[in-house]
């Protein structure tokens, strides 16, 4: 099954057309409501953007809505992934900076989360094109299709970290082992 995610470049660019097969993929499912999630982008986006710009991987986002449910009805996680879809398509260059941005201003789960306005002013701070489609339904639509095919695909909850390759498949991070490592692992399998 090929997702719909998000593939950023060494650079922390969206890229408009995914590389093609890479020797390593990190792929990083993740939702905007999530604490865990949080952690994960603030300690590791760096790493996974550095791994790209040296060539020893592809890194691929998928933004998933698995907490709206904890939004008080509001669709928070389905909200930010769909802007982050947007962002993607609207303002590339700015894609890993809005991530850092949502996940900066988290609110805590159980919320009513972040408007749609301060979403926006998230993402203008983060140099987002102010003509992106931050509200469109498409890409609301892309998110909930996305989190459907992650289900399908046995994620259970985020952040997952899947890091693949043709020889290996997909190899669950166990949040332990440095993702170098485990990259360097895999390239070398």
């Amino acid at each position: 099954m090929q997702l719909k995610g998000i593939s950023v470049d060494g650079n922390g660019a969206a890229l408009p057309v995914p590389p093609a097969e890479p020797q390593v993929a990190v792929s990083v499912f993740l939702d905007f409501m999530c604490p865990f999630c949080q952690r994960f982008s603030l300690q590791h986006s760096a790493t996974l953007v550095q791994l790209c710009a040296e060539g020893h991987a592809t890194l691929r986002v998928y933004p998933i809505a698995f907490l709206d449910r904890f939004s008080q009805g509001t669709e928070y996680s389905t909200r930010t992934a769909g802007a982050a879809y947007a962002v993607a398509a609207d303002s590339p260059g700015q894609f890993m900076a809005f991530e850092h941005a949502l996940f900066t201003h988290q609110p805590r789960e159980g919320t009513e989360g972040l408007t749609d306005e301060e979403i926006a002013a998230l993402a203008a701070e983060a140099g987002v094109d102010p003509n992106a489609r931050l509200t469109d339904p498409q890409f609301r639509a892309r998110a909930l299709e996305v989190t459907r095919d992650a289900i399908d695909l046995g994620v259970q909850g985020t952040p997952t970290v899947l890091i693949s390759s043709p020889k290996t498949g997909d190899i669950l991070w166990d949040g332990q082992t440095p993702i170098p490592a485990v990259v360097r692992q895999v390239a070398e399998a």
